[in-house]
């Protein structure tokens, strides 16, 4: 499937109250099952849609560094009384060539009992506050709902080729 690089500048500080019955953390290590749990229930039924085993492998191949250095500060989980309902995960450089060096969203999902309740649009708002930097993420096609949101967080597509050129490495 086709997705688009979104990128979005810094912004000024937007204050992003949690409604009641939510708390938001940053995602740990100790908590890589919780999160991976989630994950995998988040795309069932979609065409992204995989096995548990999948889901936990992409979570500790995230967590080994393999997309990035994980910025802690911008990986973050919300949940709704007990239950992790959603999560972002961001990177840093991620070690593909058409992408943009800096931050980028790796992850963001919400399980589907608590989709349409804000909590996408509060965990990417909470990075944008967090980060205050340029920040870049990929959109699948099929995916017209996630594309809405992040046009109406600031997020723009972009044409440019950010393949990094071997005179570019270090710069």
């Amino acid at each position: 499937m086709a997705n688009a690089l979104f990128i979005c500048e810094p912004r000024e500080f937007i204050r992003v109250p949690l409604a009641e019955g939510t708390l938001l953390r940053s995602l740990s290590p100790t908590r890589l099952d919780e999160l991976a749990n989630a994950y995998h229930q988040a795309y069932v039924g979609s065409p992204h849609e995989m096995t548990a085993a999948e889901a936990r492998s992409e979570i500790d191949l995230t967590w080994a560094g393999e997309y990035g250095r994980l910025l802690a500060n911008a990986s973050l989980g919300v949940w709704v009384g007990n239950e992790l309902a959603g999560a972002i995960v961001t990177v840093e450089d991620p070690p593909w060539d058409n992408v943009p060096r800096g931050a980028f969203i790796l992850e963001l999902f919400v399980t589907p009992p608590h989709r349409r309740m804000g909590l996408g649009r509060l965990l990417v708002q909470r990075v944008q506050n967090a980060l205050r930097t340029r920040i870049a993420l990929r959109v699948d096609d099929s995916a017209p709902q996630a594309k809405a949101l992040y046009l109406s967080l600031g997020f723009q597509p972009s044409s440019h080729d950010h393949t990094v050129k071997p005179h570019d490495q270090g710069s």
